[in-house]
C-alpha cells in the first residue's frame, strides 16, 4: 500500500482523507450523492455543486483541497482555471476513452475513470494502490 502498514487489517479507511475539503461538481444529483458518500466514508467533507456557477461561488467562499468535476459534456476552462487558481488539485472524472483529449485540453487535470467505484476513487485520490 506505500503507507508503511503492516497488514491490511491495522488500516483506518476513515483516515485517508481525513480533514480534506473536497469540492465536487457533478450534473446529476444521483452521481453527486454517491460520490460523496465514498469521499465521506474516507474522512472527507465535501461540498456538492450541481453546475459551475455553483462550483464558482463555493471557490470563492471557502478553500478546498481538491476539486472533483463529474460533468456531462466539455468542462469549462473558467471553472478550471479558477479551480488551480485557488491552489485545488482538479480532478476530472470522465470515461477512458475521453482521457487523452482531456489531457490535451486541461494539462493540470489528473483523470480518473468517471463511473470507477467509490473505493477507487479514494484510492485514487490518496495516490494509494489497492492490495
Amino acid at each position: 500500500m506505500g503507507r508503511g502498514l503492516d497488514s491490511f487489517d491495522r488500516f483506518d479507511w476513515a483516515s485517508l482523507l481525513a480533514g480534506r475539503d473536497i469540492l465536487l461538481c457533478a450534473a446529476h444529483h444521483a452521481e453527486a450523492l454517491a460520490i460523496a458518500e465514498g469521499l465521506e466514508a474516507a474522512g472527507a467533507r465535501v461540498t456538492i455543486t450541481e453546475d459551475e456557477t455553483q462550483a464558482l461561488d463555493r471557490l470563492e467562499r471557502r478553500q478546498f483541497v481538491i476539486a472533483i468535476l463529474a460533468l456531462d459534456g466539455e468542462p469549462s476552462p473558467r471553472l478550471c482555471a479558477a479551480i488551480q487558481e485557488k491552489g485545488a488539485r482538479l480532478v476530472m472524472l470522465a470515461q477512458v476513452d475521453r482521457h487523452a483529449a482531456l489531457r490535451a485540453d486541461f494539462p493540470g487535470a489528473e483523470l480518473a475513470e468517471r463511473r470507477g467505484t467509490q473505493r477507487a476513487l479514494v484510492l485514487f485520490l490518496t495516490r494509494t494502490r489497492d492490495e
